[in-house]
């Protein structure tokens, strides 16, 4: 097919068709930027030799990529099919929705939500399956509020239900990823494990590189967030390898942004790799990256260029919660928050438990399949009471907390509320409470093998038994007074304490 491709002359009519066609073998194989190439040359071909039609079919080749030169190609292309005037309603609902999908992935969210809108009405009128496939697809990328989340699972199930009589595994396969994240953030673990195998199915059939990156992202995902932390490395590096030879460089940050997690959660710098210090750097300027660089460099004992790092990020608050990153945004800065000192200003833990808040009616855990999921938000948000002097309200919350995590079997996040649990009870002077906090939390860190929890809960069972025995010896042993640390004043220390 290379073959054929390359020796038909420019003007030959057939050109277009047999680019089309060596893009998408390309597409199938995962060599996505060598397939947008050939998209791209048959578009110009298509327009040169009078054939409107196969515009749009060039357009529609790469679906499910998104980064920026893959979204950037993609949008010219959908342009150019736009522009013809009897383009059949399926086949522009689709373009739109492709459209939409690209438009989103390079921030251009109104555009994106327009577009995404006007396929799905589009390909409802026209009755087609796969248009209204596509369209699908396009609007949940633009789904961005908690409360969109039974909008969300309605659309995984049309996806999947569509599939079945088109035989689309890639869309398929999305179709679970958003049962996924709706599941995880409903608390419904059956319907989440339901979607994963059906994700595995899909991938053991397929013999297409995307469905088994699909799989092997969310099992990575699933796999932090119940402690099973082999697997998670192992699938983690698996996908980064698949990523790498189909040129995603998006998709390599993800195995990034699960190496930040899983360094975080088990607080130990040793997981990240060199390579994403570099890749870092290159990424795009915009919020999320700012966020994880910032999370990263303190988590790694780099403070100094952590606090710069959210200096640059403070001004933006409240995040604005069009684009749908918008949550993970907001997680990075809890730590930024949690961490850093924040002297006399408590305005940013405030903001950004108010904009956190609106995920506190679902008991479940925020995350993508993609990336990684954490545990419940009411951890985050009684850490964020804390540190915006409302102690009794954090203790309400991380108590929340310690139960949906454990409903959620999401135990190395059970050990880590245990621990902030632990230092709010001695803070407040309930030293056995503390104590026997501290030590379950140190029983689950040493189970998992997470060293920062363990030596964090180790030091803390220290000092209350020092506590305990200072009390033991002061007059004024029962007067439970708060323990000198209670202060607002706050400096650098461990994450998990």
């Amino acid at each position: 097919m290379a073959d054929a491709a390359a020796v038909l002359d420019a003007a030959d009519p057939q050109r277009a068709s047999a680019l089309i066609d060596l893009a998408r073998a390309e597409y199938l194989i995962g060599r996505y930027d060598v397939g947008l190439r050939h998209c791209d040359e048959a578009s110009d071909a298509a327009n040169a030799n009078g054939r409107p039609a196969l515009l749009a079919e060039a357009a529609l080749v790469v679906q499910g990529v998104t980064y920026p030169h893959a979204s950037q190609s993609i949008t010219r292309m959908c342009k150019a099919a736009l522009a013809v005037e009897d383009l059949q309603d399926a086949i522009r609902a689709r373009v739109l929705a492709q459209l939409a999908t690209v438009s989103a992935d390079l921030g251009s969210l109104e555009e994106a939500a327009e577009h995404a809108h006007a396929a799905l009405e589009l390909a409802e009128a026209t009755g087609d399956a796969r248009a209204e496939l596509d369209a699908a697809r396009a609007v949940q990328m633009i789904l961005a509020h908690p409360d969109d989340t039974a909008e969300r699972l309605r659309l995984g199930e049309l996806a999947v239900s569509r599939t079945e009589r088109l035989g689309d595994p890639l869309a398929a396969v999305l179709g679970h990823q958003w049962r996924v994240q709706a599941g995880c953030l409903l608390g419904q673990l059956d319907l989440v494990d339901d979607a994963i195998r059906g994700i595995e199915a899909i991938a053991d059939r397929s013999s297409l590189p995307l469905p088994r990156w699909h799989h092997l992202r969310v099992s990575a995902a699933r796999a932090v967030q119940e402690g099973r932390f082999a697997d998670a490395r192992r699938c983690n590096e698996d996908a980064a390898e698949l990523a790498r030879a189909g040129g995603d460089q998006y998709a390599i940050a993800l195995s990034y942004v699960l190496q930040q997690q899983l360094t975080l959660v088990r607080g130990d710098a040793a997981e990240m790799c060199k390579e994403m210090w570099r890749d870092l750097d290159r990424a795009p300027q915009n919020p999320l990256i700012q966020s994880m660089r910032a999370r990263v460099l303190f988590v790694v004992g780099r403070p100094d260029e952590a606090r710069d790092a959210y200096d640059q990020l403070r001004p933006l608050l409240p995040i604005p919660t069009a684009n749908p990153t918008w949550p993970a945004v907001l997680l990075n800065l809890v730590d930024l928050i949690d961490l850093i000192e924040l002297a006399d200003d408590v305005a940013p833990a405030r903001l950004v438990y108010d904009q956190l808040a609106l995920f506190r009616p679902y008991p479940g855990a925020l995350g993508t399949p993609t990336a990684y999921f954490s545990g419940t938000v009411s951890r985050e948000l009684g850490r964020l009471a804390l540190t915006a002097g409302r102690p009794a309200q954090a203790e309400e919350l991380l108590r929340e907390a310690w139960i949906r995590n454990r409903a959620l079997g999401a135990r190395p996040y059970v050990a880590l509320t245990c621990l902030n649990l632990a230092t709010l009870e001695r803070d407040k002077g309930a030293l056995a409470d503390a104590a026997a906090l501290a030590r379950e939390a140190r029983a689950i860190a040493d189970r998992l093998d997470l060293p920062g929890p363990s030596a964090a809960a180790a030091r803390l069972i220290g000092e209350i038994a020092a506590g305990e025995t200072t009390l033991t010896r002061s007059p004024r042993a029962n007067d439970r007074s708060p323990h000198p640390s209670s202060g607002r004043a706050r400096t650098v220390r461990s994450p998990t304490t």
